[in-house]
């Protein structure tokens, strides 16, 4: 955190509170169900599978590969125009799940599909920290 940070920040609400608690202590963690064992992303209210509330958040391991992704050359808005290009990249965890977050640290031309990546994280302001992809290795 060296210099102020302008773009937007969650709103985090009752299903989220956990992943982002989480973020700040730099663990990677999803949101799991308690009775059927399915991973949830993005955290939700229910159990999409057997509808049980009991839901937690349990540490995962961060790891995954690349399922898809995109290079953005342009943003039209102002507070994104100067990180272009970025890369926005969908991740298959090792827990089966998909995340879509920034990956960081890797040239453009290095991304590709099935790259090992591992979850990183900014710490953009006092109170916030955003989780992140970058290569492993």
């Amino acid at each position: 955190m060296t210099e102020p940070y302008y773009k937007p920040l969650p709103r985090p609400n009752s299903e989220d509170a956990g992943f982002w608690e989480a973020m700040k202590r730099h663990e990677p963690v999803c949101q799991r169900c308690s009775q059927c064992g399915t991973w949830l992303w993005h955290p939700l209210v229910q159990c999409p599978q057997c509808l049980s509330f009991d839901l937690g958040y349990e540490k995962i391991s961060g790891l995954g590969k690349v399922f898809s992704y995109s290079i953005v050359l342009y943003n039209p808005s102002p507070v994104w125009s100067d990180a272009v290009p970025y890369v926005v990249a969908t991740v298959t965890m090792e827990e089966g799940i998909r995340m879509k977050l920034h990956l960081v640290n890797c040239d453009l031309k290095d991304v590709k599909v099935d790259m090992p990546v591992k979850m990183t994280f900014k710490d953009v302001t006092p109170e916030w920290t955003l989780p992140q992809f970058e290569p492993c290795g």
